[in-house]
């Protein structure tokens, strides 16, 4: 016999989830490292730091005024000076560089073999309308846009086997058998729904 959990009993379960754990809020977790009173006290004798004064910010600029004078007129931060592209260096001209883009696929790939958009469409037409022919055995010649059925199989037998001509070898493809084999699968009449007395012991309610 299989279990299951019902709309009944999943409504009761929530419930005693509810009344047994406090709702989660958002940007709060669980935590053992409780804030205490002791806490609090150490934090209130930290001393407060000022910025630096006047005097002292003057120091540090006087510290960094060489610095500042070694810098030429117009110099800029970190100025790319190369750039390469796949190992080849592209010149660089007034600080502008120009970078060819592909646009095309014909400008990446060579595009001998590839296939318009008119070939793809009619190659999906094709496609659709494959034909199918019932025949006792394989024929000698055959059609690669045809499905062959090649049967059937046992008297009285409507299963076929289906065969397609490609690149002039034969190659099945399956048969017309539709029966479905369902063992394994559960019975709705092994179903049982847990009961909300099961639910309860469970929960320790």
């Amino acid at each position: 016999m299989s279990r299951f959990l019902d709309l009944v009993g999943l409504q009761h379960l929530i419930g005693l989830i509810k009344e047994k754990f406090v709702q989660k809020e958002s940007g709060m977790g669980l935590s053992k490292n409780n804030y205490t009173d002791e806490d609090k006290q150490k934090l209130s004798t930290l001393k407060t730091y000022n910025v630096a004064t006047s005097e002292e910010a003057g120091l540090l600029s006087s510290a960094n005024l060489n610095k500042l004078n070694g810098l030429e007129d117009g110099a800029e931060k970190n100025i790319i000076t190369k750039i390469k592209r796949n190992g080849t260096l592209v010149n660089v001209s007034n600080k502008e560089v120009n970078i060819t883009v592909p646009t095309k696929i014909s400008e990446l790939v060579d595009d001998k073999d590839l296939v318009n958009k008119t070939t793809v469409q009619k190659l999906i037409s094709d496609a659709r309308h494959m034909k199918k022919e019932i025949a006792a055995e394989k024929p000698s010649t055959a059609d690669e846009n045809t499905i062959y059925l090649i049967g059937p199989k046992g008297e009285g037998s409507n299963v076929y086997e289906e065969w397609l001509f490609i690149n002039k070898k034969w190659e099945k493809i399956g048969d017309t058998n539709t029966q479905v084999n369902l063992d394994g699968y559960v019975k709705e009449a092994d179903l049982q729904a847990i009961s909300t007395e099961e639910i309860n012991q469970a929960m320790g309610a």
